[in-house]
């Protein structure tokens, strides 16, 4: 009789047992249940009809559905497992309300039938953010400067002098854990800033004034793990305080003590030999001091940043903007804080402009820059934030939804994030990162799923940030089926070999960072679809072996995007919108389809752009494949792109534009693809073209 209690004890308590649910026999309709944490599986089975919906208890929570019947009501996967044996079909007003892993194995989730628009997952805040520190490791002296590296599979950390140890280390970053790859001594000189080329393992070192150089370049090699220096330069009196790559990774811009006769200066890169040679300066006068980490490239990079030192002399200005040509630097506008301007940061959406100053009631503000009818920096109060603490570093993620700051109280600070709202431009703060010491540096990856800093305990840190806290929603084998427009709030994730149908509906990215992302060796087919909120990299691939196939498709630009990891096949036709940029810089060469159609409509640019030296990634393969280009701009970086096999056909006005300074570099339409020029077309050329 013990034993019997003992037994029906360990039964009904939820944490032990598993829970199924249903019949394989007969109907049943079932009232909203919770499936427990347990160590097996909970299991739906056969006719149970799920009429208000289910909910996993908890992100350890695994669950099978077995059921052939729809779920009527919603679905809350907390972070659990939903295993499919058969398709999920959902029915009246059903979504998805929060974030886990559903695993397909090949069966469909079909959305319902009788919603107009809905969001997925539903709960989804747009200002929400979720922290989770992930690794953190020390240096010798307190950090300066952080960055991360094109791909964000590195960080490079500056420190202060020190006999006892390297003032400047790249960290190896895996996704959880920062490993030290290489140390660099740099003569005991304080290291005040770092930069990582914009696409090359190139990484730039700005140092303290004194005996040897100010300014270091090396390459690293991710192979082996080998630094190597491959420029240096002597500043004499002037320490480097700030170093800023334009975006073309052709440039570097170097901001000094001002000790010189100059404070900023220009230097021309070769990304083959990692070499600089002297293109330009400015000077500031009268005399004033560039900050650490405070100059930061608009997007389009022909406007530059610069913060500096307080000055009290009336009409000296802390805050200036600079236009930036290869010969040239020029103050545009500028604003006089009256305090010092400590870091400096250029939002991707290339209007805004955040600033953190040293002392004063607001030390964070935001100010818009303005081109017309006279360029000038208009402060957006709405945006500013009533605090007094010294506000030592800014940083915007890539959407330009969430800016992180580094926030200096004596020996205390913190992690401040905070949302933008763009429509009526105001900052709110939705987490912080408390620290018993003082922040120096901080720096999002440019896949905004990391925030790197760095204090003046010598730490370096490393923590994820997402909008659904620790897991997005993740879809592993499946055909997704939409029957209405869809509105992404978060990031989602595929693995495996996906589908989404969209049977001619619309998805949009949300602006709240929310990304669609391929994940390592995987798939995902968009077909019949529109996909709207395009922008930065919030559709891409994790690595170069995944892939994206397109099949009767609408892409629209939201701003200007970039497909940076694995491939494409534009397998049925699809069309191209908007009044932006399509950034291709993939290493992999992507396929326009025999017999369809790659179009590009009025205001579109097609930027060929790829991150290792190939012309022919963009690939045809006879004459029925199509890149109809209608009133757009194909351009190409010196990089060069050679068009062939296929035909291109002109409409309305294009302009095609190359930056190619020899002929090895040109746009090349070569001897075996057709090029129509439809009536009434023009085709402007500039730069290098060459047509066989």
């Amino acid at each position: 009789m013990i034993l019997f209690f003992i037994l029906l004890a360990l039964c009904i308590n939820t944490n032990l047992c598993a829970l199924s649910v249903g019949s394989k026999s007969a109907v049943s309709s079932q009232a909203y249940t919770v499936f427990p944490a347990v160590d097996t599986t909970n299991t739906m089975l056969g006719y149970a009809f799920f009429e208000n919906g289910f909910s996993l208890q908890s992100n350890v929570t695994t669950c099978t559905f077995d059921s052939f019947m729809p779920v009527s009501g919603n679905i809350d996967l907390n972070g659990g497992q939903l295993w499919l044996r058969e398709d999920l079909i959902l029915s009246n007003t059903s979504t998805i309300r929060s974030c886990g892993r559903i695993y397909g194995n090949n069966q469909s989730i079909e959305f319902s039938k009788q919603v107009t628009d809905q969001v997925l997952p539903s709960s989804v805040s747009g200002a929400s953010l979720y922290i989770n520190t992930l690794s953190s490791v020390a240096m010798f002296a307190a950090i300066q400067s952080v960055d991360w590296s094109y791909d964000n599979a590195y960080v490079a950390a500056a420190s202060g002098g020190t006999s006892r140890g390297q003032e400047m280390k790249i960290y190896y970053f895996d996704g959880a854990t920062l490993t030290t790859t290489q140390s660099v001594e740099q003569s005991n000189k304080d290291t005040y800033a770092v930069a990582w080329h914009p696409s090359e393992y190139f990484v730039a070192a700005g140092m303290k004034a004194g005996t040897g150089n100010e300014v270091s370049i090396y390459k690293l090699n991710p192979s082996n793990g080998s630094l190597n220096l491959t420029a240096s330069l002597d500043f004499g009196s002037s320490g480097v305080y700030a170093l800023a790559w334009h975006k073309s990774g052709n440039y570097l811009v170097i901001g000094t003590l001002g000790s010189g006769v100059f404070e900023l200066y220009v230097y021309s890169f070769n990304q083959t030999t990692g070499a600089l040679t002297s293109a330009t300066s400015l000077d500031l006068s009268p005399s004033r001091q560039i900050q650490t980490d405070a100059l930061s490239f608009a997007p389009g990079g022909n406007r530059i940043a610069v913060g500096t030192a307080s000055n009290t002399t009336t009409g000296v200005t802390e805050f200036l903007v600079c236009s930036f040509a290869a010969s040239a630097l020029t103050i545009t506008t500028s604003v006089d804080t009256n305090v010092a301007v400590q870091s400096v940061d250029w939002s991707p959406t290339g209007t805004y402009i955040a600033v953190g100053l040293a002392s004063g009631s607001q030390t964070l503000r935001i100010y818009e820059h303005v081109l017309s009818p006279s360029e000038k920096l208009v402060p957006l109060t709405s945006a500013y934030v009533g605090q007094t603490s010294s506000i030592t570093c800014v940083s915007w993620n890539a959407t330009g939804d969430y800016l992180a700051t580094a926030v200096s109280a004596g020996l205390s600070s913190s992690v401040g994030i905070y949302y933008f709202n763009k429509t009526n431009q105001t900052l709110t703060l939705v987490n912080t990162i408390s620290s018993s010491v003082a922040v120096n540096a901080v720096r999002w990856s440019d896949d905004s799923n990391y925030l790197c800093y760095g204090d003046s305990a010598k730490n370096v840190i490393v923590v994820s940030a997402t909008t659904t806290g620790r897991q997005p929603l993740i879809f592993d084998t499946a055909a997704i089926v939409f029957n209405a427009d869809t509105f992404f709030a978060t990031n989602v994730h595929f693995v495996g070999n996906c589908k989404i149908n969209g049977r001619g509906k619309r998805i949009t990215i949300g602006t709240n960072g929310a990304s669609l992302i391929v994940r390592p060796n995987s798939q995902l087919v968009l077909e019949d679809v529109e996909i709207h909120g395009l922008k930065s990299n919030n559709l891409r691939c994790m690595v170069d072996n995944s892939s994206i196939i397109f099949r009767n498709t609408m892409l629209s630009l939201d701003s200007d995007y970039t497909f940076s990891r694995g491939s494409i096949l534009f397998e049925e036709d699809t069309i191209i919108t908007g009044t932006n940029t399509f950034v291709y810089s993939s290493k992999l060469t992507s396929t326009i389809a025999s017999g369809k159609t790659l179009f590009l409509t009025q205001g579109v640019t097609f930027s060929y752009a790829p991150l290792r030296a190939r012309n022919d990634l963009l690939y045809m393969p006879d004459t029925t494949a199509r890149f109809y280009l209608q009133g757009c701009t194909l351009y190409s970086t010196r990089t060069g792109l050679h068009l062939s096999g296929g035909t291109v056909i002109v409409d309305d006005l294009v302009t095609f534009s190359s930056t190619a300074q020899y002929d090895a570099e040109a746009l090349r339409l070569n001897e075996n693809l057709d090029l129509v020029v439809r009536a009434g077309a023009q085709l402007e050329l500039f730069g290098i073209i060459k047509y066989q």
